[in-house]
């Protein structure tokens, strides 16, 4: 049931780890969703730390 042009994702339907996006776009007037896989985003929290030093290190000016 529900409203017209709505679905329900059951977890069954999902990937292992659970996590999706739904992407909802407009097709011929009417909203069409579909599920994907989410790309993960890295463990460390010290990910955008890591890059930065690496950038800088790279970048020092010669004296």
């Amino acid at each position: 049931a529900g409203l017209p042009g709505t679905a329900l994702v059951q977890p069954s339907a999902a990937p292992a780890s659970g996590n999706l996006i739904v992407e909802t776009r407009m097709q011929n007037g009417e909203p069409v969703s579909a599920a994907r896989p989410a790309t993960l985003i890295p463990d460390s929290d010290l990910w955008f730390e890591n890059v930065w030093r690496a950038y800088r290190q790279r970048n020092q000016p010669t004296t």
